[in-house]
């Protein structure tokens, strides 16, 4: 599993969900009380830990 905050996990689910149906980008998705650079961070961390595949258009997509 995916070494995340406990408080995150939900962010983490929501952004594998999207993925899975369609490519995403990280400012696609707004999420409260986040800010866009976390946002990024943690579409950058799934994709390291290889949840997540980022294509040549920027978007990301379910690996």
């Amino acid at each position: 599993m995916l070494p995340i905050k406990k408080d995150q996990q939900a962010i983490v689910e929501q952004i594998i969900q999207q993925a899975e149906f369609k490519e995403v980008m990280p400012d696609s998705i707004v999420i409260p009380n986040q800010s866009l650079i976390h946002i990024q961070f943690l579409f950058e961390q799934l994709a390291i830990f290889g949840y997540l595949s980022k294509l040549t258009n920027g978007c990301y997509v379910r690996a």
